[in-house]
């Protein structure tokens, strides 16, 4: 595959390139259908005590990266929807960790976090399905990055996040 990362000096593109990079060779469609039964796995194999449990301070719970899945899932839709739609779109930046201190996910059942994920990726899918490759090449600048990403780019973003989180579960439950 081809690097779809501008070789721009900004670490931005180099996160986006590393996230990229976990993906390989793998369709990043695939990838995003199986992310839902990989977090069923985790709900289903461990208690919500365990899924609670901060292994190392100032690191996410486990359920803590279930929640920052669903909350991306969310975002990653925004923005590609508003890629696809507008012209010259401008993406928010999150601050992800604000996100989760004050939803306070440990708070949560898991499998609830687990179905609000589901919703929002099956909706998302559809919306992927639907894009051409000319939809792909549309662009918008991602403000708080300082990039511009196109949409097919955001695509594989999407699927290496997952990948990315999916490790980070495993690390948190060792």
């Amino acid at each position: 595959m081809t690097d779809p990362i501008p070789p721009e000096v900004n670490p931005a593109y180099a996160f986006l390139a590393e996230q990229i990079g976990l993906l390989g060779s793998r369709d990043p469609l695939d990838v995003l259908t199986e992310t839902e039964g990989r977090l069923r796995d985790v709900t289903a194999n461990h208690s919500a005590e365990t899924l609670r449990h901060r292994r190392t301070e100032g690191k996410w719970t486990p359920l803590e990266i279930l929640a920052h899945m669903a909350d991306m899932e969310w975002i990653f839709g925004f923005r590609a929807r508003t890629i696809l739609c507008d012209a010259q779109p401008r993406l928010p930046e999150i601050d992800q960790d604000a996100w989760i201190q004050r939803q306070r996910p440990n708070n949560l059942d898991p499998d609830s976090v687990v179905e609000s994920f589901r919703a929002l990726r099956g909706v998302n899918l559809e919306m992927w399905r639907r894009t051409t490759t000319e939809d792909r090449q549309r662009t918008g600048e991602h403000v708080g990055a300082g990039i511009t990403i196109s949409l097919g780019t955001l695509l594989l973003v999407q699927a290496g996040h997952d990948l990315r989180h999916l490790l980070q579960l495993q690390d948190a439950l060792a």
